[in-house]
């Protein structure tokens, strides 16, 4: 039995069609699991401010930061803003707020 040889070309159209198939799936998962830093205040209940400090102390974190200063783009996992939004509500109201950082909360 002989091995089939391919063009360059078929080659290059079976990656474009590889990456294009994968890049729509990726971008299905950002769409559905990643959140701007306004996403994230409706899910926390939180001000912009308020969400600042809560990054700046580490009790929650961005899954992706690009940038500097007013231009810095910080994006969630929305499972993590949802967890963080019930814990946070959870611990203020019965007044037994957690300061840990948030990868080491049960």
């Amino acid at each position: 039995m002989t091995e089939k040889q391919y063009s360059s070309e078929e080659v290059d159209q079976l990656l474009f069609s590889l990456m294009t198939q994968n890049r729509k799936e990726f971008q299905t998962w950002l769409k559905e699991n990643l959140l701007t830093k306004h996403e994230v205040l409706e899910y926390t209940d939180q001000s912009e401010h308020g969400l600042k400090q809560s990054v700046r102390e580490h009790w929650f974190a961005p899954f992706f930061s690009k940038g500097e200063g007013r231009g810095k783009i910080n994006l969630f996992l929305k499972s993590e803003a949802i967890s963080y939004g019930k814990h946070k509500r959870k611990n203020v109201l019965k007044g037994e707020w957690d300061n840990s950082p948030l990868s080491e909360r049960k």
